[in-house]
């Protein structure tokens, strides 16, 4: 989806809606940089910094994609830096359009420009780039790939490019995430999970198999009676959480511990994925308090290695799960651990 990453940001349904209250909000905020963040002065142009622009696009495109906002100052006296305050420019949108389409090669499919209009025929602008999983992007002027590392552009190493151009000769399969149905008892949480796949790659995947499994963070409750004296008898400090589901491909398999369960689900007949492709929906049932649940996924395919992505839920989800509509759909953001290991 173009626009995925502001629309989830600024929870807004339309991501070219953006208006200077959400860019006012982000330095109110002290926001910091992160793997998907990046903030840029808007004076960067006057000094000839399209290099830094395009380096942000290419390691943004080969990594998990991103929000460059170029118009927010960086503050480096913290670490990672924060949003320092608004620096807008005055060039065209068609003009810092052409600027950034020459910075990278080759340009990545699903950029989305969003000018916001600051006033005085000023404007902030704010690009999301997408995960490009082939061919790697390049930044022009020095002809180097690059690559996020935590809120860093780092240079890619050889032996990454060739990986990153290998990619192309393989399936490239990315999973879509998302909750579909959320129950809460007096004893229990159910949350039921839609997952799909994604083939980014020029090959078809086949034999599909899919481990899912899951690790739990705890909030330990502390209970006490009039004394003073911990009631330890009476809590539980660590919840347990099973996975499940109907769907007969997916298949448990045994685990140590409550957090090691696992879900398998395999294709034995051949199996060509396009766009999107539903491989089936799994639940996880929690009993206690949880703080935060970290779902993580295991893909491979007859034609590449095994990919490791992983998505936290957290108290901003659970809050965001509790508000479904009957029907609604919420997507979760899913990372890939291991994306130049495999």
């Amino acid at each position: 989806m173009v626009g995925e990453k502001i629309a989830r940001w600024s929870r807004k349904e339309d991501p070219r809606s953006l208006v200077p209250e959400d860019l006012q909000q982000l330095v109110a905020n002290e926001t910091q940089e992160n793997l998907n963040l990046e903030f840029k002065s808007g004076r960067l142009l006057k000094k000839g910094g399209m290099p830094s622009l395009g380096k942000t696009i290419s390691a943004f495109a080969n990594s998990d994609g991103g929000i460059l906002i170029l118009g927010i100052d960086e503050d480096m006296r913290k670490e990672p830096p924060i949003a320092g305050g608004l620096s807008p420019v005055t060039i065209s949108k068609e003009s810092f359009e052409q600027m950034l389409l020459s910075s990278v090669q080759p340009w990545p499919e699903g950029t989305l420009i969003v000018p916001v209009e600051m006033g005085g025929g000023s404007r902030v602008f704010v690009v999301e780039v997408p995960s490009l999983h082939y061919p790697p992007v390049q930044e022009t002027s020095t002809r180097a790939y690059y690559y996020r590392a935590n809120f860093q552009n780092m240079p890619m190493s050889h032996d990454m490019v060739l990986r990153a151009f290998g990619r192309g000769l393989r399936p490239s399969l990315k999973p879509l995430l998302g909750v579909v149905g959320h129950n809460e008892d007096k004893d229990r949480l159910r949350t039921t999970f839609r997952l799909m796949l994604r083939n980014c790659g020029q090959i078809a995947a086949t034999h599909l198999a899919i481990v899912v499994g899951f690790e739990l963070s705890w909030i330990e409750i502390d209970m006490r009676d009039k004394d003073g004296i911990r009631l330890k008898e009476t809590i539980s400090d660590v919840p347990e959480g099973r996975l499940g589901s109907s769907d007969e491909r997916f298949k448990e398999t045994e685990g140590k511990g409550t957090s090691a369960q696992q879900l398998q689900v395999r294709t034995e007949e051949p199996t060509y994925l396009g766009i999107d492709h539903l491989i089936g929906q799994f639940y996880i049932d929690i009993e206690g308090q949880v703080e935060s649940v970290k779902i993580i996924l295991t893909i491979l395919c007859l034609e590449c290695p095994a990919e490791s992505f992983e998505a936290s839920v957290g108290d901003t989800e659970i809050q965001q799960f509790q508000s479904l509509e009957d029907g609604a759909e919420l997507a979760l953001k899913v990372s890939a651990i291991n994306k130049f290991d495999s």
